[in-house]
């Protein structure tokens, strides 16, 4: 929510959100995003977690970005065991821990995405061994030795200092 109230307004761009739904396979959440993407040009992509992170980076494949920020990301399709792991470095509900799970574990197709496609940025925002393991191994599967991307971000606690953070990196584009 500060995301877009802020980085919009600073930058005179447009801002839209897509949710994830319980009961959406992949396919759907990334024709949605397509037609919801689709009139607004120079798109930066702003994920958050691990299931958005996944999404982005799948939807990526086949549409263009301008840029792509990825919170606290995982590559996918994560093994059940890493998936497990990084779900509970959340705080979230026995339940909704399950259902995220059983949801990352269900994007089946390998990622085919070549490195360096997009200027990334990868913030790692959890004090958890785990999540900062992913994040290294997100930006490292995404590393393009000539432009330097993914930038990565680690230790970031507080959603000020990520959006000043998201902020600098946009402006340095």
């Amino acid at each position: 929510e500060q995301f877009g109230m802020i980085i919009p307004s600073s930058y005179g761009t447009h801002f839209c959100y897509s949710t994830i739904g319980p009961n959406k396979r992949l396919e759907d959440v990334l024709n949605e995003m397509a037609e919801d993407l689709a009139g607004i040009p120079e798109v930066v992509l702003v994920s958050r977690g691990p299931m958005a992170s996944c999404i982005a980076q799948y939807y990526l494949e086949s549409h263009s970005l301008a840029a792509l920020v990825m919170i606290d990301p995982i590559v996918p399709p994560p093994t059940a065991d890493l998936a497990r792991k990084v779900i509970s470095c959340f705080n979230v509900s026995d339940e909704v821990s399950k259902h995220y799970v059983a949801r990352l574990c269900t994007l089946q197709r390998q990622l085919k995405l070549e490195a360096g496609s997009v200027p990334m940025l990868v913030i790692v925002g959890s004090n958890s061994a785990v999540i900062e393991k992913t994040g290294r191994e997100v930006a490292a599967r995404h590393c393009e030795s000539e432009t330097g991307f993914p930038a990565a971000i680690f230790g970031m606690e507080c959603a000020k200092e990520t959006l000043e953070q998201i902020s600098k990196w946009l402006d340095a584009l």
